[in-house]
């Protein structure tokens, strides 16, 4: 799945007057209709990047309640053996 997603404006759940963007309903059902997550993100400074967390940020927390997930960072930096050490 690739999105381009904007930097979060309007979370889902907030928008109550006019449209919901397309792209966003669609990723709504996918998460919606998920069983579980995984996600794989580069490394940004011990923890997933700022764009996963901003897709995140669209939707409510109750939208991951109760699916299992799993998050894979990965690192081509000096520290990548510090960081698949203490995963």
């Amino acid at each position: 799945l690739v999105l381009g997603v904007p930097v979060v404006q309007q979370p889902i759940h907030f928008i109550k007057d006019g449209p919901i963007p397309a792209w966003l309903s669609a990723t709504a059902e996918e998460i919606q209709s998920a069983d579980a997550f995984v996600i794989v993100s580069p490394e940004y400074n011990g923890a997933y990047g700022p764009a996963i967390a901003n897709l995140m940020d669209y939707f409510p927390i109750a939208s991951f309640k109760h699916k299992p997930c799993a998050l894979v960072t990965y690192s081509v930096g000096e520290d990548w053996k510090l960081s698949s050490e203490n995963s």
